[in-house]
């Protein structure tokens, strides 16, 4: 029993971290530029001028993040989608709160000392998986990118125009793919960030039970 909690914490841990770095790269205008830049985002390809880039980035992190509610500049059908993208964004945040609840929960159930290893285990595979789809999405990205939308909005609203919309303009489908590597980069950075905690947590509990055990 024990070891399935074990198991099951290192998995909702897992899911957790990577969550966090979905959410510190989806909603950073930084990144955002950079994305931009790495795809050939240029005032002559996006008739959009750098300044305006600039803001529209800024406005559109502020918007999913919840600290503005409107982005200036978007046509109704954008500023509608946009929505939508929020919503889900505020969805996922709530799915964040109970994954972080249940890695809890099974973590107090679990062999402590073996939760390290189950993580690197559990986040070994889930990277592998994640790498996996990520070289065969990166050979079929707008199919994939497609079946995503299709998938997870009820609605069109994503079809934009780029003839009207700025936000497709600065925003296309290769600047999607460089912010999924971002998203990789960062879950597989902070995987190790958290190995190093669960290891050291690992030496702090092996070290207290050492001193209980010449106490006793």
């Amino acid at each position: 029993m024990k070891t399935l909690c074990t198991y099951l914490a290192a998995f909702f841990l897992t899911l957790w971290v990577f969550l966090t770095a979905l959410f510190s790269v989806g909603l950073n205008d930084e990144i955002y530029n950079l994305a931009q830049m790495r795809s050939g985002v240029t005032e002559e390809s996006s008739s959009v001028t750098t300044e305006e880039r600039l803001a529209l980035n800024q406005d559109v992190a502020k918007y999913l993040s919840g600290r503005s509610d409107s982005i200036d500049g978007l046509s109704e059908r954008a500023q509608a989608h946009m929505q939508d993208v929020r919503a889900l964004l505020n969805g996922v945040r709530v799915g964040m709160y109970v994954l972080m609840g249940l890695t809890l929960v099974f973590a107090v159930l679990s062999e402590k000392t073996r939760l390290p290893r189950a993580f690197v285990r559990t986040a070994g595979g889930v990277i592998a998986v994640c790498a996996a789809v990520g070289i065969f999405a990166a050979t079929r990205f707008r199919s994939m990118f497609e079946a995503f939308h299709r998938l997870f909005f009820g609605n069109d609203l994503w079809l934009l125009n780029p003839a009207e919309d700025a936000l497709i303009r600065v925003m296309p489908e290769k600047f999607f793919m460089n912010m999924a590597l971002g998203v990789g980069i960062s879950s597989v950075l902070r995987c190790l960030l958290a190995c190093a905690i669960l290891y050291m947590i690992r030496l702090v509990l092996k070290g207290r039970r050492t001193e209980d055990e010449l106490r006793g």
